[in-house]
């Protein structure tokens, strides 16, 4: 028997990149990111803007091979799945030992209103961070051996 993702589950995570990960300090150190599902409807629109595909008309009509031109945007299906997906952290901290606040923007995205995190936010993660945030939220959208009767 098959069961559907929990929309509203959420797990805390704590990234590999984090020096206090796997030490005795962790519960007291370590960054925690909230990270949460992201419904198929939001999913499939960050899969579909970031890839494109284009035929050069012109070269269609004088060629008899048609120039097709592909587009592939990781880096911003990488961003926009930390955008829909981290829903929080815990301590993380600026350069002068102060938390950095988690801030949320209003988004419209597959005829629904989202409440994500705020371009200022995800500013503050570096790419390297968001691209493993972001495989780990992508497997919570994932079903689990549970959710597929296993």
């Amino acid at each position: 028997m098959l069961k559907g993702l929990s929309m509203d589950s959420k797990v805390e995570y704590v990234s590999d990149l984090d020096p206090a990960k796997g030490t005795d300090r962790e519960n007291e150190d370590a960054t925690t990111f909230t990270l949460g599902t992201i419904c198929s409807r939001v999913q499939t629109q960050i899969r579909d803007s970031v890839t494109s595909f284009k035929q050069d008309k012109e070269a269609t009509t004088d060629s008899s091979d048609p120039q097709m031109e592909a587009k592939f945007k990781p880096n911003e299906a990488v961003y926009m799945t930390c955008q829909f997906g981290l829903r929080g952290w815990a301590r993380f901290m600026d350069n002068d030992g102060n938390e950095i606040p988690f801030k949320t923007v209003v988004r419209q995205l597959a005829g629904q209103t989202h409440h994500v995190a705020s371009p200022e936010t995800l500013d503050r993660l570096g790419l390297e961070l968001m691209r493993e945030l972001a495989e780990n939220i992508d497997k919570l959208n994932e079903p689990s051996e549970v959710e597929l009767g296993n």
